[in-house]
């Protein structure tokens, strides 16, 4: 049995050390155990006496390779020719020649362009598709994930970043315009009360402040607020050296750097249901502590509301 160092760690431990994602954590540690180098013990890996070093050339190798198969795929996509033949010399085939049925060949391949009036059904069908954000039910700590006790409600976001739905005017409204338009308030407000319709109903707004001090978020949820007919009351603060979200890579750091960043003003929440507005959701964690803030305050159930949706959310 290989010597174990004295030292070890959980994953969450991992993960708050290295800002990492948790699917490279993970693959990381495979690796290195079929090499070895760690050892896993219950629910902690340690480091082994196995002597390793990475062997550079492999995955020297290995990036070559998925950069050149990357190459040939594009390369399919866009070929004129037959796409038997084009695969079949990929594999050395020294018969390769055209096949004579596949879509090239036969004159039936996709077609490149399409009409306006299947666009215009498209985005209008992008347009009418809520996004759900679903909540978090339990805090991502170092040594165990311990239950939230009164997370979110289910919410929803109105569009996927940058479809061709809403979500390129988000992104025009973001880092163009430096506002959100109008046609975007009218949307959330048409989305939140004709298609959401949150139960029980909420009684008033807050939004999710900008590290940059920019009133972005806190005008565009402003104006939904004013367009459902509910006061709006900026009762959350972050602070303006903070990094960003997207700079962590793992649950366990952007937990911990939304804990740092988010505070509340007690004096001004609000005791009944409350709509939480931002304008980009990605780790949902920023949206779960502020919610938790808000019912630490003395707010009612928090519903979370993002113009965008962005990335898988689950790290």
């Amino acid at each position: 049995m290989p010597w174990v160092w004295s030292h070890s760690a959980t994953v969450g431990q991992l993960q708050r050390a290295v800002n990492v994602s948790r699917p490279q954590i993970d693959q990381a540690l495979k690796l290195l155990e079929l090499d070895g180098a760690v050892a896993k013990t219950g629910g902690r890996w340690s480091r082994t006496g196995e002597p390793w070093n990475p062997d550079e050339e492999r995955i020297a190798r290995v990036i070559a390779t998925r950069r050149r198969e990357l190459v040939e795929m594009r390369e399919y996509v866009t070929y004129e020719g037959c796409r038997m033949e084009y695969l079949t010399r990929l594999l050395d085939d020294p018969a390769a020649g055209p096949c004579g049925r596949c879509a090239n060949d036969v004159g039936k391949g996709l077609p490149r362009e399409v009409s306006r009036e299947l666009v215009r059904d498209a985005v209008d069908f992008l347009r009418r598709s809520l996004r759900p954000i679903a909540p978090r039910k339990r805090w991502a700590e170092d040594g165990g994930a311990s239950v939230i006790p009164t997370p979110n409600e289910d919410g929803v976001a109105l569009c996927i970043y940058g479809d061709p739905g809403w979500g390129r005017e988000v992104e025009r409204g973001k880092h163009q315009a430096g506002r959100f338009s109008k046609a975007l308030v009218a949307a959330s407000a048409g989305a939140i009360r004709d298609r959401w319709r949150p139960e029980p109903a909420p009684e008033w707004v807050t939004s999710i402040p900008t590290r940059d001090g920019s009133k972005l978020v806190g005008d565009f949820a402003a104006a939904v607020a004013a367009d459902l007919g509910l006061p709006y009351v900026p009762c959350l603060a972050t602070l303006a050296d903070s990094q960003p979200q997207r700079a962590m890579q793992n649950s366990v750091l952007k937990l911990a750097n939304a804990r740092s960043t988010l505070s509340v003003d007690g004096s001004k929440v609000r005791p009944g249901p409350v709509l939480l507005i931002d304008d980009i959701v990605d780790s949902r964690w920023t949206l779960t502590v502020a919610g938790s803030l808000l019912r630490e305050g003395g707010s009612g159930p928090v519903f979370p509301f993002a113009l965008a949706a962005a990335g898988a959310g689950d790290d």
